[in-house]
């Protein structure tokens, strides 16, 4: 598309006050085709930030994946997709409301390796919110059997949706062999 091109999908947005949710939708995803090191990615970005407070789910996950797309192809070169602004970013939407936004918020702090898993790990262990600990367990369990040891203290929470989680993360997510395979 060009910058021209994001340029424009950035005014229409702006402009566009009809609630068509799928109009938002498509347009949050291609705007995960901005080039990095364009001078006007900034505004792509802080266009991405304002549109995940967006009613719809669809819209919310369209921002989620593409912050997550533009984050992989930068590489720590723009300062608003580096960890330690993405990752608090993503980590509030474990919370949303919608289940397929939060499973997008799950994928795309995994996607940022052993920082994401120390957040899950964080997370499981320490947050008062028992959506996002119970969500913290999901994450770990897709991570897989390195974090068993984790998980058998999430066993332990106080709150039965999350004791829950935590063992159905650990049924999907690991088998008998690979959890062995981490205690030799």
């Amino acid at each position: 598309m060009g910058a021209a091109g994001i340029q424009s999908l950035i005014d229409f947005i702006r402009k566009e006050h009809q609630p068509n949710y799928k109009i938002r939708e498509h347009i949050a995803k291609a705007l995960s085709t901005a080039f990095i090191l364009d001078p006007n990615i900034d505004h792509v970005i802080e266009m991405l930030f304002s549109m995940s407070n967006d009613r719809y789910p669809e819209v919310r996950k369209g921002c989620l994946i593409s912050l997550d797309k533009l984050r992989a192809q930068a590489k720590d070169r723009v300062t608003y997709l580096k960890p330690r602004h993405l990752l608090p970013f993503f980590y509030q939407f474990l919370a949303d409301q919608d289940n397929g936004v939060r499973k997008c918020a799950l994928l795309c702090i995994r996607n940022f390796g052993a920082q994401g898993e120390l957040l899950f790990i964080e997370g499981v262990t320490k947050d008062k919110n028992p959506v996002i600990r119970r969500e913290c367990a999901y994450g770990l369990g897709e991570i897989g059997a390195s974090t068993f040891r984790t998980l058998l203290l999430a066993l332990h929470d106080s709150n039965r949706n999350v004791r829950n989680a935590t063992g159905e993360a650990i049924v999907k997510g690991m088998s008998v062999k690979e959890i062995l395979g981490v205690f030799r």
